[in-house]
């Protein structure tokens, strides 16, 4: 059963900071070296201070070379809690969350519940991943958790819910005036409520109860919450320690706003030999159409003009290619026989007809090498992103995909498997900053 607790999040003092725009960031990892530096110019209070904290030259350098900047975020926190920049909710309470954005020249609502989640070992499928991760990402972030002893950025994860009995009590909050708002700011908006009441949290996380979460963003974020909390377990702590929870946002499955998009690859270093034979070694496991990179037809952009072609007309698996041949735009659609003998063995048939693991598996790992020396992978979401990347010499090859549905995701979740990483793309990122949850005493 999952549970769900009010918490006594940490917000942006409303007198001094009416309107949440100029302290607000994405999580850690999507924001540039250009972002950072806007963020941080923003206001010295933006939250990017902590959620991506700088070491000072000042500081004497430790292990990492980068001098102490955990300990720097720390003091930010402690700070920042002490001259009023932020405080604690009283009483405490979780949290509606309305994320206004664009996409696509469509504008999108994305309705988020807020709150401290228990933490669940993945075996309990309380908690369900869909992406397999690394471990770079989750030593930083488990450091910065031990220094600050807060959770900055809220993971989101999303319920099936087909009754849509938490949307029916959600809207009941959104009839009031929001607690705090963000006016929108590079196309995104947001509003919080907070929720005190005691029967109407009664009645969400009742109605949470049986219902799996699924992580949709911030696989890393939750695996360093259960190391942290297995540290803590020595030292004495109980079952209702703050250290036993994880600020989650919560969609439901079916909501509009929930958008997914496709994970492209770029790759460079591919070896002289191995492009040489690509597009040969590529017909053994393809069916390979051709498209002109000509202008797109009037009113249709890049990004519009790749979907087109990449369409799928069956259940087989769709990939797009840039970069082979000077000028050319290449769909590749699986040949089932070819292809399955190469995929691992034990893989669903739902698992085996998605795009992202044909190509990890037969092109990426399989013809390509990766990892090896020398071969070096890129991640982006845009289409005429990669398609410039490729122009300007950065990367030899774009393989696009299409995005996946939640359904999907939730199907592949369901039977006990996970997708490669950085499979999918949850758009837009959660903003970090609008509530903090604090790891120190009971939940």
């Amino acid at each position: 059963m999952v549970e769900i607790k009010a918490f006594p999040g940490l917000r942006y003092d409303p007198q001094r900071f009416p309107d949440l725009a100029a302290v607000l960031c994405p999580p850690y990892d999507v924001i540039s070296p250009e972002a950072d530096l806007e963020y941080r110019r923003s206001s010295d209070h933006n939250i990017i201070h902590l959620e991506i904290p700088r070491p000072d030259p000042q500081d004497v350098p430790r292990e990492t070379g980068d001098g102490d900047k955990y300990a720097r975020a720390a003091a930010t926190l402690d700070r920042w809690l002490k001259e009023g920049v932020l405080l604690p909710e009283e009483p405490p309470a979780i949290y509606l969350h309305r994320h206004h954005f664009h996409h696509r020249g469509k504008r999108f609502n994305r309705r988020g519940l807020m709150a401290a989640v228990r933490l669940e070992e993945w075996e309990k499928r309380v908690v369900i991943p869909h992406e397999a991760t690394g471990t770079s990402a989750k030593n930083d972030r488990l450091r910065l958790i031990r220094a600050t002893r807060a959770n900055i950025s809220p993971i989101l994860a999303f319920y099936d819910d087909p009754g849509g009995q938490i949307s029916s009590l959600l809207e009941q909050k959104e009839r009031e005036r929001p607690t705090a708002f963000a006016l929108e700011r590079q196309g995104e908006g947001h509003e919080l409520w907070a929720i005190t009441d005691p029967h109407l949290i009664r009645g969400i996380a009742e109605g949470l109860g049986p219902l799996p979460l699924y992580i949709a963003d911030g696989h890393h974020r939750y695996e360093t919450a259960l190391n942290f909390r297995n540290e803590q377990r020595g030292t004495g702590t109980t079952g209702d320690d703050a250290s036993n929870f994880v600020l989650m946002t919560l969609v439901d499955a079916r909501d509009p706003g929930l958008v997914v998009l496709p994970v492209h690859r770029l790759v460079r270093g591919i070896p002289p030999d191995v492009l040489k034979g690509f597009k040969e070694w590529l017909g053994t496991l393809f069916e390979i159409e051709t498209y002109p990179l000509a202008d797109p037809d009037p009113g249709e952009d890049f990004e519009s003009f790749c979907a087109g072609k990449m369409a799928r007309g069956g259940p087989d698996p769709v990939l797009g290619l840039l970069g082979l041949e000077a000028g050319a735009f290449f769909v590749l659609k699986g040949r089932r026989k070819a292809s399955a003998r190469m995929m691992p063995r034990g893989g669903s048939a739902i698992y085996r007809r998605q795009d992202v693991c044909l190509l990890q598996h037969l092109v990426v790992e399989n013809m390509l090498g990766s990892p090896r020396e020398g071969v070096d992978l890129a991640y982006t979401h845009s289409a005429q992103d990669a398609q410039d990347r490729l122009w300007a010499g950065e990367y030899q090859l774009a393989f696009l995909l299409s995005p996946m549905d939640v359904s999907v995701i939730k199907q592949v979740a369901d039977g006990g498997e996970r997708l490669p990483g950085k499979s999918t793309y949850f758009y837009p990122k959660l903003p970090t900053g609008l509530a903090l949850h604090r790891l120190v005493g009971e939940q």
